[in-house]
């Protein structure tokens, strides 16, 4: 959903109907279009909502748990996509990008660190990639449907699109509703028998997996998270900044920050230029 969404704002400063209900019109070519401060502000809200939701994901996730968080996530997001479908004028606009930005966070952090805690060590590399793959593909659908409505120059061209991105909140929630929960969050907040009984829902029937096996598999991700406990003692965040941290933090941000200066962030203020 993220993939597609971020793509189609940029898309949409250089189609004309939405140049025309919520551009200005240009004098000296007779054109509508965004204005620049406003593509600014655009992209800048999303960015912030998209900060500030991962901040409180970190939060919400370790008091009340991976799919409580993630649902009331898509909860959000389906009410403040109105704002988006309904909007009036940029500001209104603005205000819709940067709400939707708090759940586009949630699930840019819980999707990896779910996947990471419930699948085995084998198949981990595969689901937590597969992430990256499905912000490909919501980004190959928004162009697809961009293409379609190219040639509509009433409200539906940007409406529709919109509107598309409600389709995916039924199967993603039903998806989250009946998924187990982590069974590391479980054994953090002591709650080993329903820790067990994840397990077994994520160990095949066949795989020879037993009761008692999900037992000693709890105590021994308990063990694990004492001694974690016992590491971050008097550690605080400032440590993030000093010593060998220091390296670990500046390895951190570059690998991140390659992925804009390679240009992606780019993208969809060429596709306005170049129109």
């Amino acid at each position: 959903m993220e993939g597609y969404d971020t793509l189609l704002l940029g898309q949409f400063y250089a189609q004309p109907a939405f140049a025309k209900r919520f551009g200005e019109l240009n004098p000296i070519n007779n054109v509508y279009e965004i204005p620049t401060r406003w593509q600014t502000a655009l992209g800048v809200s999303t960015q912030i909502g998209n900060i500030l939701g991962l901040q409180i994901t970190g939060v919400l996730s370790e008091r009340f748990g991976y799919r409580i968080t993630m649902l009331v996530a898509l909860i959000c997001l389906t009410g403040f996509l109105f704002i988006q479908f309904f909007a009036v004028n940029l500001p209104m606009l603005l205000v819709g990008y940067l709400l939707l930005g708090f759940p586009w966070g949630t699930f840019q952090t819980m999707t990896v660190s779910y996947a990471a805690e419930v699948m085995p060590v084998r198949l981990r590399q595969y689901l937590t990639t597969y992430v990256n793959l499905c912000w490909v593909i919501g980004q190959i659908i928004s162009s697809g449907v961009n293409r379609a409505l190219v040639g509509n120059n009433t409200q539906w061209a940007y409406k529709i699109p919109f509107a598309l991105q409600w389709m995916w909140c039924l199967p993603i929630g039903l998806g989250i509703a009946f998924a187990p929960e982590s069974p590391w969050w479980l054994v953090k907040k002591g709650r080993f028998p329903e820790a067990e009984k994840c397990l077994m829902r994520l160990t095949a029937r066949d795989s020879g997996f037993t009761e008692d096996d999900a037992k000693k598999t709890v105590a021994m991700m308990d063990h694990t998270n004492q001694l974690e406990i016992a590491q971050h003692e008097g550690v605080a965040f400032k440590h993030c900044f000093q010593g060998i941290n220091l390296r670990r933090t500046e390895i951190a941000c570059f690998t991140w920050l390659t992925q804009n200066t390679c240009g992606s962030a780019l993208m969809g203020n060429a596709t306005y230029f170049l129109k």
